[in-house]
């Protein structure tokens, strides 16, 4: 499973909104065995949310959801 991109409204955001968008992938997809996620390199505060949600860098990529042109940092977390 392959999740581009997540965004929450930084108005919205700390409010437990990206918590349950995760609980929602995971959820819906009880087959899968890593969750893998694109990040901006420049997001900050997002790679620091994953981190903290247990993802782990595994890469990088030149081109953030396959068209964006901007850079990113690709982390993964095991399901299961």
């Amino acid at each position: 499973m392959l999740l581009n991109q997540l965004y929450v409204l930084p108005a919205c955001q700390r409010q437990g909104i990206g918590q349950a968008l995760l609980d929602e992938v995971e959820a819906s997809f009880p087959e899968a065995n890593r969750l893998r996620v694109e990040v901006e390199e420049a997001n900050v505060p997002a790679i620091a949310f994953y981190r903290s949600k247990g993802f782990l860098p595994v890469g990088s990529t030149a081109d953030c959801g396959g068209g964006s042109g901007l850079p990113a940092l690709i982390f993964e977390k095991p399901l299961g």
